[in-house]
């Protein structure tokens, strides 16, 4: 396709100003040729075409590029004179279409009053247009979160003095055993002196389902899940640790250790214990009853997030930037 711009021709009289465009146009079979004035708001572009060979110039249109609007059009045709009054200031484009099998020559001629007036000239900017490609499959990795339950536990501890006069234990100390890819981990406890009391309350324990109502099908946080969860029933304190293997058997032992304290408690009756730290795939759950007196029993449920991968086919396209000039009346 060539494309012809307007060469402006300043001719000054005593009255005004004119700009002309004057082209021997020969369109081809199944072609069409494009060309672009520039006029200000007000100008009088007059407009004479003239076929000289073949039968009629098939369609002609007359758009104003700045608002996208078609001012005039005709079809079919072998001579045409015209005179328009710009309504905007912008840059034409009259483009002849010649959907014949045979081609079609003629004469174009254009001038532009603009009444004294400067006469407008066309510039380029340049537009970049984004565009997408085909659809393409590639594979694509999908991590999901859910829940395990890795244990449940349910024990009796003795009072501080029984356990130091009749050989009973008031500390227990038990292993929990993470799983590959533990994204965070939970444990629910309730402690109470009924026994009935705290098997009921076992029964009831639904950490796993609670927590996998707030995860996403793809990864997400828990923080705002732990607020609402609900914490079961509880009468009466304990003490309960989360302890790496060292400082396990010397609580066991009751020697001086120390512990986690994002995953330990004190003076505790009930409650979800949310852990985020993952250093080490094993670590130990140490309870303590520090009342003299009465022995307490206690519940205890441990629940795993692990994220898992999954190889999906995933359908793309790819972007790809164009860029290119536009005319713009000046």
């Amino acid at each position: 396709m060539r494309i012809i711009y307007a060469c402006l021709l300043l001719v000054t009289s005593i009255t005004y100003s004119q700009t002309n465009l004057s082209e021997q146009v020969a369109l081809e079979a199944k072609t069409e040729q494009e060309f672009f004035i520039a006029a200000n708001e007000g100008d009088l572009i007059n407009i004479k075409i003239k076929k000289t060979d073949g039968k009629k110039i098939p369609v002609f249109s007359f758009t104003a590029l700045k608002s996208g609007n078609t001012v005039f059009t005709e079809k079919r045709f072998r001579k045409l004179k015209s005179s328009i009054t710009s309504i905007e200031k912008s840059v034409y484009r009259l483009r002849f279409r010649n959907s014949f099998d045979k081609a079609v020559a003629f004469d174009m001629d254009i001038s532009i009053d603009t009444f004294g007036k400067t006469p407008a000239k066309i510039v380029y900017k340049t537009v970049t247009d984004t565009v997408y490609g085909e659809e393409k499959t590639v594979m694509d990795t999908l991590e999901t979160l859910e829940t395990e339950i890795l244990q449940k536990e349910r024990f009796y501890l003795n009072s501080k003095s029984n356990a130091l006069v009749k050989g009973g234990k008031n500390r227990v100390v038990f292993p929990v055993y993470l799983p590959e890819n533990t994204k965070e981990w939970f444990y629910v406890l309730t402690a109470d002196r009924d026994q009935e009391a705290v098997k009921r309350t076992a029964k009831t324990f639904s950490l796993a389902s609670e927590l996998s109502k707030h995860l996403d099908t793809e990864v997400t946080s828990l923080s705002s899940a732990v607020t609402q969860l609900n914490a079961p029933p509880g009468a009466h304190i304990c003490d309960v640790y989360l302890l790496e293997k060292e400082q396990a058997q010397l609580f066991r032992e009751k020697e001086d250790f120390s512990f986690n304290m994002e995953g330990s408690r004190e003076n505790y009756k009930s409650g979800v214990i949310h852990i985020k730290e993952n250093t080490a795939d094993k670590f130990y759950i140490g309870v303590n009853n520090p009342d003299n007196l009465y022995g307490i029993h206690v519940g205890i449920e441990v629940v795993a997030i692990i994220s898992k991968e999954e190889i999906v086919p995933k359908l793309i396209r790819t972007p790809e930037i164009h860029s290119r000039e536009v005319p713009f009346a000046e």
